[in-house]
C-alpha cells in the first residue's frame, strides 16, 4: 500500500520512521543524480559544426536525449527532426557524435548507481538481474 508522507503542525500522518527514511534515501539519490547531471552539463561545452541554428538544434537534441534517458525517437519527434538528418549529423559531425556518445554511456551510469542502489537496499528483483546479467559464467542466467 502506498502511504503519504505528510507533515503539518509537527506531526506525522498515515507514516512511520521507515517511511521517512525511504522518502530520505529517495531524496539523496534525487540530490545525487542531480548533481551528476550538472557536473556533465558543465563539462560538454561541445562546438558543433554547421550554422547557428544548426548547433542550437544540436545542443538542444543532446539535452533532450540526456532528458529523456536517451530516447532517440521521442527526442527527434519533439524537435520535429528526420532520423535521417540526426544519422547525418552524426556522421558528418564527430563532436555532435561525441556528445549523443558521452551522453548515452552517462544514462548508463546512472541506471547502473541506481540497480547498485537497489541491491544495497536487498532488493531482490535487481540482485537477481545482476546475476543473471553479470554472474552468467558463474552459473546463473
Amino acid at each position: 500500500m502506498n502511504q503519504r508522507i505528510l507533515l503539518s503542525n509537527n506531526q506525522l500522518d498515515n507514516t512511520n520512521l521507515n517511511d521517512i527514511a525511504g522518502y530520505s534515501k529517495m531524496s539523496q539519490m534525487s540530490a545525487r543524480l542531480k548533481e551528476i547531471s550538472q557536473k556533465k552539463e558543465k563539462q560538454s561545452q561541445y562546438k558543433f559544426k554547421g550554422t547557428k541554428q544548426a548547433r542550437e538544434r544540436k545542443e538542444r537534441v543532446v539535452e533532450l536525449l540526456r532528458e529523456s534517458f536517451f530516447d532517440v525517437s521521442w527526442t527527434i519527434r519533439q524537435l520535429r527532426i528526420q532520423r535521417r538528418s540526426f544519422r547525418r549529423w552524426k556522421q558528418k559531425d564527430p563532436e555532435f557524435e561525441r556528445a549523443c556518445y558521452e551522453t548515452e554511456e552517462g544514462v548508463k551510469d546512472k541506471a547502473e548507481m541506481l540497480l547498485q542502489i537497489k541491491m544495497r537496499e536487498g532488493n531482490t528483483k535487481a540482485i537477481i538481474f545482476f546475476l543473471k546479467t553479470k554472474c552468467k559464467d558463474r552459473g546463473y542466467g
